[in-house]
């Protein structure tokens, strides 16, 4: 097909296209872009679920022992803590979630502009004295974050943003021992969280293997081998 034809079919589509259709077609080339970094990756088949409450399911065996701590890196509502609230039963697990708590800090895409997610600074209420929430922007409350002691550990990036997400990786980088988990809600995004996660395991060269994904390609959970 020729270069120029094809340039002006393209530009005719984009004249008629409406944003919606630029982000499924945004979603689709991520998962194009995240199949080709698993494949150089050397990653074979993962086990598929159908939810993002599945893929817990799949690590919380190993995060039910004496002292489990749960870390959660954009909270929103506080949907996914309270889940992980319900179901560590060991009084000694630590569940900690860090967010601003006034939206994205920038644009993430079309349908979600700066501010998005903003719960006008409250923090969610659980009733569960084992949660807590530090709120403040990623690159100033991990610096001063002490993680309590804990015998196993889940890192959850649900942060949206390259910037975001890649300030959470490095933050929380002394965490990720081996046996430790790393559940990413958006890797899909080709632009975001995928690019952070590359860029992150290139300069550290963390060894970490996919375990198990969503059925919807976005929710993936690691395992760290090697720090």
């Amino acid at each position: 097909m020729p270069r120029a034809w094809l340039a002006s079919f393209l530009l005719a589509i984009g004249r008629r296209a409406r944003a919606r259709h630029l982000v499924l077609l945004d979603a689709a080339l991520g998962h194009i872009a995240l199949g080709r970094w698993l494949a150089l990756c050397g990653a074979g088949r993962v086990c598929r679920v159908k939810t993002r409450e599945d893929l817990f399911e799949v690590a919380l065996p190993s995060l039910e022992g004496r002292r489990p701590l749960y870390i959660e890196l954009g909270v929103h509502r506080g949907d996914s803590i309270r889940w992980w609230a319900a179901h560590l039963k060991a009084p000694d697990a630590s569940l900690v979630g860090f967010d601003s708590f006034t939206g994205l800090p920038e644009r993430w895409n079309e349908q979600n502009p700066a501010g998005r997610f903003s719960t006008d600074g409250n923090v969610p209420a659980v009733d569960d004295p084992r949660v807590g929430f530090v709120r403040g922007w990623f690159e100033e409350t991990l610096a001063t974050f002490d993680a309590p002691d804990h015998d196993a550990v889940l890192l959850n990036f649900d942060a949206d943003l390259y910037s975001s997400t890649l300030t959470a990786l490095r933050g929380l980088r002394h965490l990720m021992t081996p046996g430790a988990w790393l559940y990413l809600d958006e890797l899909n995004d080709k632009n975001h969280e995928l690019r952070a996660l590359e860029e992150f395991l290139n300069e550290t060269k963390i060894d970490v293997s996919p375990i198990a994904r969503a059925a919807n390609g976005r929710h993936w959970l690691f395992r760290v081998d090697h720090p």
